[in-house]
């Protein structure tokens, strides 16, 4: 539909024409108006130009309540509507040579329209490709992180939330990754992308070998089985790069890293300063014998209060665990899965002992003070420091002295 500015100059012209008329009949009531019909004609087209419009607004209205609305024919349609727009307004004001701008203006859309959109989708295309291909090599990783049932594709037609996960052996498709996977899957999947990422984009030799990856703690979540199996992927795919730092809180999965680059550099993170790695923890075989060496260097003296007062309690909890449990090699809550017992679950072995009353009473009193204190640090240990947990130097020295 093509629109036209209505000119109200000539209604304007009648209505002033009629106030003059009716004001002249106060003198002579017998006298005519003279141009009836003309005036009737005009108010006709306003009428008509009226009726146009609201036949207009119900169509637009009624276009835009469509639940079948097609984006490009609407997309065209404010195009059109605005290059009327356009060629109104500047219609209206051709003295001052804005008839050239508008002509520039549409010769940009066209080029726009006719040039760079097709180019900007071409590239849109060759870009899903490599999303694409990347998808797939991220499948690949899994598969060698022990991963085997569910791959991971692209919606195209969807611009966000577009990741898919598909299950195999199953029809099922999921787009919500916080609620399809676990913590162990979210870390593998994290990682297998990092892995794809690095495949695709430094795909030469000479970016391969010019390359510093760093990589923190690649295997959070992970299950025992697919720590090596991370180990030699990291090993495997980076062995030719520039550099390669990885930081880890678990020393069996440096310990297996270790063991398949043999002349890696290992470094200790303590108190926000980097040491050479402990002794006891350059064959590493459990954090026994780490957080040991650590009560009997504070007891001795050698560590202060203040570098182990957040983490040791939780030591001294585990260092008791771990050692009760081998001594008496129990298990417990068999409906629950086999677990080996907590500090307050090994009364019955020690009344089981051949220590007389007192010293058993002694003991179990220990252990149950022992176990009240160490129970709200349960989660410290030397790589998470600020979590406010307190404890007082001359309580935490009687509790090292107690165990």
């Amino acid at each position: 539909m093509t629109f036209k500015k209505y000119n109200f100059t000539q209604i304007k012209t009648d209505l002033e024409e009629l106030k003059t008329f009716f004001e002249s009949k106060n003198d002579n009531i017998q006298k005519t108006y003279s141009k009836p019909s003309d005036i009737k004609q005009h108010i006709e087209n306003l009428n008509t130009f009226i009726a146009n419009s609201e036949t207009l607004k119900k169509s637009i209205i009624s276009t835009l309540d469509s639940k079948k609305l097609d984006t490009n024919k609407i997309e065209d349609s404010i195009r059109k509507a605005y290059k009327n727009i356009i060629i109104l307004e500047f219609n209206q004001t051709d003295d001052n040579g804005t008839l050239n701008s508008y002509k520039n203006n549409n010769d940009r859309i066209s080029k726009i329209e006719e040039i760079e959109l097709p180019a900007l989708r071409n590239k849109l295309s060759e870009e899903l490709k490599k999303v694409k291909a990347e998808s797939k090599s991220i499948s690949k990783y899994l598969i060698k992180m022990g991963i085997t049932h569910f791959d991971i594709d692209i919606n195209e037609a969807e611009k966000d939330e577009n990741i898919i996960i598909k299950y195999k052996n199953s029809t099922n498709e999921k787009s919500k990754l916080e609620n399809s996977l676990s913590d162990g899957e979210k870390t593998a999947l994290a990682f297998a992308y990092f892995l794809s990422k690095f495949e695709n984009e430094v795909n030469t030799l000479d970016k391969i070998k010019n390359s510093v990856v760093v990589i923190d703690d690649p295997i959070s979540s992970l299950d025992q089985n697919r720590l090596y199996n991370t180990a030699h992927l990291i090993y495997t795919n980076f062995k030719n790069i520039k550099q390669l730092i990885i930081l880890s809180h678990n020393f069996l999965f440096l310990k297996y890293f270790n063991s398949l680059t043999k002349d890696s550099a290992c470094f200790f993170l303590n108190q926000s300063k980097i040491t050479e790695l402990p002794e006891e923890l350059r064959n590493f075989e459990t954090p026994y014998f780490y957080m040991l060496k650590t009560l009997l260097d504070f007891n001795s003296g050698n560590i202060d209060y203040n570098k182990v007062n957040r983490y040791l309690p939780n030591y001294i909890r585990r260092i008791l665990e771990t050692f009760l449990s081998f001594k008496f090699s129990r298990i417990v809550d068999r409906a629950r899965g086999y677990r080996t017992p907590g500090l307050k679950e090994f009364d019955e072995n020690i009344e089981q002992t051949d220590l007389n009353n007192e010293i058993k009473k002694d003991i179990r009193e220990k252990l149950a003070k022992i176990n009240s204190i160490c129970d709200s640090h349960s989660h410290g240990n030397a790589h998470h420091t600020e979590e406010n947990f307190y404890i007082s130097e001359d309580e935490l020295n009687a509790l090292a002295k107690m165990l």
